[in-house]
């Protein structure tokens, strides 16, 4: 399976990078990571990463998560992760995700919660 991302910005400001798809260790990403980095690196002061068509993650997978929220860190910004169900959201559990980067169960919870902070 392909991995298919996008990206929005809200009308708040807030930067909405959905990923759909696998993620997992391999040159998809590695791109990916780089994408987020530059994001970070740049003015997104708030950014969700939409895992709610994530169908995988792997443990190379969650350490991009946990970079890219340091990087976002390091600049002034903010991340959060939405929408995680199944095997992803077992994922973030196992792994204790949510003690790094804020998880959010959908979407909209993410934007209110990214908006107030």
């Amino acid at each position: 399976m392909t991995v298919e991302t996008s990206q929005q910005v809200l009308e708040s400001g807030v930067l909405v990078y959905a990923i759909r798809g696998r993620l997992s260790l391999g040159n998809t990403l590695m791109s990916i990571e780089n994408a987020l980095q530059e994001l970070a690196a740049r003015n997104a002061q708030r950014m969700i990463i939409d895992v709610t068509g994530l169908d995988q993650i792997d443990s190379a997978g969650l350490g991009t998560l946990i970079v890219v929220a340091g990087r976002a860190e390091q600049t002034g910004g903010k991340m959060a992760v939405a929408g995680a169900r199944g095997s992803v959201a077992r994922s973030f559990e196992i792994a204790h995700l949510d003690r790094i980067i804020p998880v959010y169960a959908d979407l909209g919870s993410a934007i209110a919660g990214i908006s107030a902070s």
